[in-house]
């Protein structure tokens, strides 16, 4: 799992961010694409609309954790593997803070 989403577990903030970037810019992609047609721009408008196929697919890859905590509740193998993550993160951090605590 770190290795297929190695970008999210080096980067978590940037790749949060870069994720809800272009989740906007899908977003944009629904206003855009009418008003587009509507004023005849069909080229402008296929690429802002092939923007909508893509940005699924890669904001998933930059932040995959909202779609395996839904995975997870339905029981798939990927969701299982994002619990097994976050048990052990846990204990990393954990252990992490015991040891830098002063006694």
């Amino acid at each position: 799992m770190v290795t297929k989403f190695a970008a999210h577990f080096r980067y978590p903030g940037i790749t949060n961010e870069l994720s809800l970037v272009v989740a906007a810019n899908a977003l944009a992609a629904v206003i855009f694409v009418p008003v587009l047609i509507y004023k005849t721009m069909y080229v402008e408008a296929a690429l802002i609309g092939l923007n909508w196929f893509l940005a699924g697919p890669l904001s998933y890859r930059l932040s995959p954790l909202d779609r395996l905590n839904r995975l997870s509740a339905a029981g798939h193998f990927e969701g299982r593997l994002l619990a097994a993550w976050d048990s052990s993160w846990e204990k990393i951090l954990a252990a992490m803070q015991t040891r830098s605590t002063p006694r």
